[in-house]
């Protein structure tokens, strides 16, 4: 009766062996693709706040752009007689406009 009783507990011991073993290897695994998957979306994610930031430049270059035409169109060879808080605005346009292309252009 010992010795089945040691036969039986020694197999017992071996399958709980096992069965940890197997446990493991499925926790690792399990753990490894949960990795994966949060650092894969993190890299899309930032392309896809890339492209975003240069759609908003964009945007931002062309309403500047569309600003500075209509107040050339409205002012346009009487530049001169203009209201000097329009000639500040102009001003301002230009070199906003200047500054956001540049930052633009740093994003190709």
């Amino acid at each position: 009766m010992k010795l089945k009783f040691k036969l039986e507990f020694s197999m017992l011991k071996k399958l709980s062996v096992i069965l940890g073993i197997v446990l493991a290897i499925f926790a690792i695994a399990g753990v490894g693709a949960s990795v994966d998957r949060r650092y894969a979306k993190c890299l899309h994610v930032s392309s896809i706040e890339m492209r975003l930031e240069q759609k908003i430049l964009d945007d931002r270059i062309h309403y500047i752009q569309e600003m500075i035409w209509k107040i050339e169109d409205r002012y346009n060879e009487n530049f001169s007689k203009a209201p000097v808080d329009v000639k500040d605005y102009y001003r301002r346009l230009k070199r906003d406009l200047t500054e956001v292309q540049r930052k633009f252009n740093n994003f190709k």
